[in-house]
């Protein structure tokens, strides 16, 4: 079993842990996971090209944003990333950008993750200010799990369907 198959199975075990009860039943997805799982993609990690500049530690989401909003052909991605810490592989929610062949541009970790599974977004789901935002905007996202992606939400044909890699 892959790194990106552990990712898939801790987030199916995530999604079983939500269940769907009271007002939560009528709602597009049950969680965050849930929402991943049918809608997310996995791309490929890669180390930083040189023609891009490392950016701040611990804030993927501006970096990432920033990041897509001046260099063409990227798209800012969020979901969850594993990395190696201490032997250990760790899963964090991140954010990065994706760029046309799937391959992770990742400015803000010093090494590339191990696996990166998410979503594309476009310029659909914004957040007034900060620019996208899913994860680390609670009304954005508590609007999506409950409503739905909006149309647009998603950039299309990034990254793979992570169900292809299960065995």
């Amino acid at each position: 079993m892959g790194i990106e198959d552990l990712l898939v199975q801790e987030l199916r075990e995530q999604s079983g842990r939500a269940p769907r009860t009271g007002r939560r039943s009528a709602w597009a997805y049950g969680s965050l996971a849930e929402l991943l799982l049918e809608r997310g993609r996995l791309f490929t990690p890669a180390e930083l090209p040189a023609t891009v500049r490392r950016l701040p530690a611990q804030q993927c989401y501006a970096n990432a944003f920033a990041l897509a909003s001046y260099r063409e052909g990227l798209v800012y991605a969020e979901g969850y990333a594993v990395c190696e810490i201490g032997g250990d592989l760790l899963h964090f929610q991140h954010a990065w950008c994706v760029a046309a062949d799937g391959v992770v541009v990742d400015p803000t970790w010093e090494s590339p993750g191990e696996a990166y599974l998410g979503l594309a977004l476009g310029p659909a789901v914004g957040v007034p200010g900060l620019g996208p935002g899913l994860i680390h905007e609670p009304q954005m996202l508590g609007s999506v799990l409950r409503e739905g992606l909006p149309d647009g939400a998603l950039v299309e044909g990034l990254g793979w369907a992570f169900q292809e890699s299960l065995s």
